[in-house]
């Protein structure tokens, strides 16, 4: 496999990244693989209660007598324990000198599963735990040791996996970290060696290295992280090579990165930045400096950040004097956007420049190189046409935006080579002309035009055609093959079916429903009063498409169904009252009941039907005078206002008042003359 550097092939720069195209989750176990055996398979753990730890002896006979001396060449021995545990911690040890392991243990507990710091002058080593649910925090905290080994435990489903603090010259080896909040952080880990290990499906951040000095980062995979997957601050000599970062925030994100080197690494699919380093930031005071970064695969960073937002470029880089190619070799990184115009890829930020960017081979001459091919498109890297249809995949992805893996991407029978190239179909809509038939029938079946909703221009569709039976080759439009008295065209017009002379089934042919009764041929009760069109029709004689023929407020199939009432008559029972206020009012619309008086307020119901007024209820306007009284006084029974009482109130109002004034204006007058006011003289 070849590949280009900007327009130059260099053997030097092939040689080189041949191996990094290779990578893949696959090859990423190679390389620091500690000497330490595998005894997961087929265990039997001891249950054991929660371990505490405070000093040496606690380890040996007078505590909890685990095998060992405390010794390099004999350590104290945890292993194949059950610990499973309410306690705040699944097993504390501190302030101890001695060499202990801790291996093939499971441990849940509440708040920590493994916590160890202050071992001074001793030695720890942990292989093959599983600390799983830890409900309040941490799988494993280390804190004050130096020349650890974490190699091979699995820490899925905490809230933590991983955090170290003050641990120079750990080793932290083919861990499996999943599920968690947060995966790993290391605090002042100077000479920390971090490889192999797996990081999935996490809701924070990757792996968080801050104030570590001369850190050897390389062949990890993190992927599936909502934040970042490696996070750098106040580092000072690291070498980060041979990763796999794929599918989180960003892939590298860094603050006062100084003397770095960032080789061969894949990062594929961030949301944002590939690698974006900061010139200060975080809890660094000096800037990002002298890094160096080549050999780096970017495959679609910045995937899920609009192009308006960014501009093109897959990394950030502000710091000072950075370098994005090997100046010895003159090979730069793959940017999977770049496609070789220019002999420079900017860089975001301060637009540091990759003046040796990497083109891919394209194997199989499609213009699309090798590389977006396997990581981005999933096509064939030596098949021009992966899918056999004709169409290139080059044309597929950016000219014709069909599936470059399906030959035929609308499943319509054809090809997407035959629609492009031979029918001008659209290869991405099954049915281009839009006329109930696919272009495969059209071309192969019915040797109809995949391009013309009516071949034979009869006003109805080939599909519809096709459907019902008719030939869509010939103008069969005034055809009525169900002698249903409605032609071809007009069943189509109606949505009919010209194969059934009654299409909803009540009764009617098609035509006597258009033509004569003006009903609905696809509603078997086109006025919806609960009979068949055919029922109104030929049995009750009502119209089909009026709700209530006789207008009395009862709808025809009420009157035949539930009352027996005669829907053609309004009075079924010649009582003067109509059967529809009949049924409202409770009396029988089929006997003669006009002079009943159920509420007993003097009125008979056919009274009570012609004044307005509810013959179950004796005083319909609630003025506490019966209907019948307030009528036999002239008085309107639906109107509270009117009563035989407002009279007789009026009256006596009007006689006081007369009488009043005769008496006041009397005892005025007398008053007066006793007052000599006024003289009375004979």
């Amino acid at each position: 496999m070849k590949l280009k550097e900007g327009k130059v092939y260099s053997k030097v720069g092939i040689a080189v990244i041949v191996s990094l195209i290779l990578l893949s989750s696959s090859i990423l176990n190679s390389a620091l693989v500690d000497t330490y055996e595998d005894y997961t398979i087929g265990l039997t753990y001891t249950p054991f209660d929660a371990i505490y730890i405070d000093e040496n002896l606690d380890f040996g006979p007078t505590g909890y007598n685990f095998n060992g001396s405390g010794t390099v060449g004999d350590p104290y021995r945890i292993e194949f324990l059950s610990i499973n545990t309410e306690e705040s911690r699944g097993i504390f040890i501190t302030d101890v000198s001695v060499y202990f392991v801790i291996r093939n243990c499971t441990i849940d507990a509440y708040n920590v599963g493994i916590y160890i710091q202050n071992v001074l002058g001793g030695r720890v080593a942990l292989y093959n735990n599983t600390c799983n649910h830890i409900k309040g925090g941490h799988g494993l905290i280390m804190g004050n040791v130096e020349n650890c080994t974490i190699q091979g435990n699995n820490f899925i489903n905490n809230y933590f996996g991983i955090y170290l603090y003050n641990t120079p010259n750990c080793r932290i080896l083919n861990n499996s970290i999943e599920f968690n909040a947060e995966a790993m952080s290391i605090d002042l880990g100077e000479n920390s060696i971090i490889a192999n290990n797996s990081i999935k499906h996490i809701a924070g951040s990757g792996i968080s290295i801050r104030d570590s000095n001369y850190t050897v980062f390389e062949y990890n995979t993190i992927k599936s992280i909502e934040g970042y997957a490696v996070l750098i601050d106040n580092c000072n000599y690291g070498n980060y090579s041979n990763n796999l970062l794929d599918d989180g925030y960003i892939g590298i994100q860094g603050y006062s990165v100084r003397n770095h080197i960032f080789t061969d690494n894949f990062i594929y699919m961030n949301d944002y930045y590939g690698i974006r380093i900061y010139t200060y930031g975080g809890s660094g005071e000096e800037p990002s400096a002298n890094n160096l970064f080549y050999h780096n695969i970017f495959i679609n960073n910045l995937n899920d950040v609009p192009r308006w937002y960014s501009p093109d470029a897959q990394a950030y880089d502000t710091s000072i004097n950075s370098i994005w190619y090997n100046e010895v070799t003159m090979v730069g990184n793959y940017w999977s956007e770049y496609n070789g115009p220019l002999s420079y890829y900017e860089i975001d930020g301060s637009y540091a420049l990759d003046l040796y960017p990497i083109s891919a081979p394209d194997s199989d001459g499609d213009n699309i190189d090798d590389l977006l091919e396997e990581y981005v498109y999933f096509t064939d890297v030596n098949d021009n046409d992966t899918d056999s249809d004709g169409l290139n995949d080059y044309d597929e992805l950016f000219v014709y935006a069909t599936n470059p893996k399906n030959a035929d991407s609308d499943f319509d029978g054809l090809t997407d080579g035959e629609e492009i190239l031979i029918y001008n179909t659209n290869a991405l809509v099954s049915d281009t002309d839009a006329d109930g038939l696919n272009d495969g029938n059209e071309v192969v079946v019915y040797l109809t035009d995949p391009l013309d909703s009516d071949s034979d221009d009869d006003g109805m569709p080939d599909g519809w055609e096709a459907l019902h039976s008719l030939n869509p080759l010939i103008d069969d439009s005034e055809g009525d093959p169900d002698d249903d008295g409605l032609d071809n065209l007009s069943e189509f017009e109606h949505y009919t079916n010209p194969e059934l002379n009654d299409t909803d089934s009540d009764g009617l042919f098609d035509g006597e429903e258009v033509h004569t009764y003006f009903s609905n041929p696809i509603d078997f009760d086109t006025d919806d009063d609960g009979l068949h069109d055919g029922e109104e029709v030929y049995i009750y004689l009502t119209d089909p498409i009026v709700f209530d023929t006789d207008n009395d407020n009862l709808g025809d199939g009420a009157e035949v169904n539930i009352y027996n009432t005669n829907p053609l008559n309004t009075d079924s029972d010649n009582d003067l009252m109509p059967d529809g206020w009949e049924v409202a009012h409770s009396l029988n619309p089929l006997i003669d009941d006009s002079e009943g008086d159920p509420d007993e307020d003097g009125l008979s119901n056919l009274e009570e039907y012609e004044h307005g007024t509810n013959p179950n209820d004796p005083d319909t306007d609630g003025d506490a005078y019966y209907d019948g009284e307030e009528v036999s006084k002239g008085k309107d029974p639906l109107d509270p206002e009117s009563h035989p009482l407002a009279t007789n109130i009026r009256n006596q109002i009007i006689g006081g008042s007369v009488f009043g004034v005769i008496v006041i204006g009397g005892l005025t007058i007398y008053v007066l003359i006793k007052k000599r006011i006024i003289n009375i003289k004979r």
